[in-house]
Protein backbone atom coordinates (compact mmCIF):
# COMPACT_ATOMS: atom_id res chain seq x y z
CA UNK A 1 0.00 0.00 0.00
CA UNK A 2 1.76 3.39 -0.75
CA UNK A 3 -0.18 6.13 0.80
CA UNK A 4 0.09 10.10 -0.33
CA UNK A 5 -0.82 12.87 2.33
CA UNK A 6 -1.57 15.80 0.50
CA UNK A 7 -1.94 19.09 2.33
CA UNK A 8 -1.96 22.66 1.55
CA UNK A 9 0.42 23.63 4.78
CA UNK A 10 3.65 24.77 4.84
CA UNK A 11 4.60 23.55 8.76
CA UNK A 12 4.27 19.98 8.94
CA UNK A 13 5.79 17.90 11.87
CA UNK A 14 6.51 14.07 11.53
CA UNK A 15 8.03 11.62 13.61
CA UNK A 16 11.08 10.90 13.77
CA UNK A 17 11.25 7.14 13.30
CA UNK A 18 8.53 5.78 11.79
CA UNK A 19 7.23 2.61 13.48
CA UNK A 20 8.04 -0.89 12.20
CA UNK A 21 6.33 -4.04 13.37
CA UNK A 22 4.99 -7.17 12.09
CA UNK A 23 1.10 -7.84 12.04
CA UNK A 24 1.17 -11.66 11.41
CA UNK A 25 3.31 -14.18 9.89
CA UNK A 26 4.99 -12.23 7.03
CA UNK A 27 2.78 -8.87 7.28
CA UNK A 28 4.45 -5.99 8.31
CA UNK A 29 3.16 -2.53 9.35
CA UNK A 30 5.17 0.48 8.71
CA UNK A 31 3.41 3.57 10.81
CA UNK A 32 4.07 7.22 10.26
CA UNK A 33 2.63 9.99 12.17
CA UNK A 34 2.37 13.43 11.64
CA UNK A 35 0.87 17.13 12.69
CA UNK A 36 -0.22 19.92 10.90
CA UNK A 37 -1.96 23.52 11.25
CA UNK A 38 -5.36 23.14 10.06
CA UNK A 39 -5.66 24.86 6.84
CA UNK A 40 -9.24 25.51 4.86
CA UNK A 41 -7.82 22.93 2.11
CA UNK A 42 -6.77 19.34 3.16
CA UNK A 43 -6.35 17.05 -0.26
CA UNK A 44 -5.46 12.98 0.60
CA UNK A 45 -4.65 10.58 -2.32
CA UNK A 46 -3.86 7.16 -2.71
CA UNK A 47 -1.98 5.03 -5.31
CA UNK A 48 -3.74 1.85 -3.58
CA UNK A 49 -5.60 1.21 -0.34
CA UNK A 50 -8.25 2.72 1.38
CA UNK A 51 -8.11 6.24 3.41
CA UNK A 52 -10.20 6.70 6.31
CA UNK A 53 -10.90 10.50 7.06
CA UNK A 54 -12.03 11.64 10.68
CA UNK A 55 -12.98 15.24 11.13
CA UNK A 56 -13.15 17.39 13.96
CA UNK A 57 -13.00 21.28 14.87
CA UNK A 58 -9.62 21.65 16.08
CA UNK A 59 -6.27 24.06 15.60
CA UNK A 60 -4.02 21.38 14.10
CA UNK A 61 -4.65 18.07 12.04
CA UNK A 62 -3.03 15.11 13.36
CA UNK A 63 -2.56 11.76 10.72
CA UNK A 64 -1.19 8.26 10.69
CA UNK A 65 -0.20 6.48 7.45
CA UNK A 66 0.30 2.88 7.58
CA UNK A 67 2.14 0.80 4.72
CA UNK A 68 1.40 -2.36 4.22
CA UNK A 69 3.78 -5.46 2.85
CA UNK A 70 4.63 -8.71 3.00
CA UNK A 71 7.93 -9.96 3.46
CA UNK A 72 9.60 -13.00 5.46
CA UNK A 73 12.11 -10.52 7.14
CA UNK A 74 12.32 -7.34 8.67
CA UNK A 75 14.76 -6.39 6.54
CA UNK A 76 13.31 -7.26 3.50
CA UNK A 77 10.19 -5.26 4.91
CA UNK A 78 12.10 -2.38 5.29
CA UNK A 79 13.49 -2.55 1.60
CA UNK A 80 10.20 -2.72 0.20
CA UNK A 81 8.95 -0.01 2.50
CA UNK A 82 11.71 2.22 1.09
CA UNK A 83 9.77 2.21 -2.65
CA UNK A 84 6.90 3.51 -1.17
CA UNK A 85 6.54 7.31 -1.10
CA UNK A 86 4.24 9.86 0.49
CA UNK A 87 4.25 13.49 0.87
CA UNK A 88 3.28 15.90 3.23
CA UNK A 89 3.06 19.71 1.58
Amino acid sequence: MAGFLLVNQAAVAQSPTPRLYRQSGSEWIQEVSGTFSAGKTVKVKSSSGSIHIQGAQQNNVTYTIREHVRAGSEDRARRQLSHMKFTTY
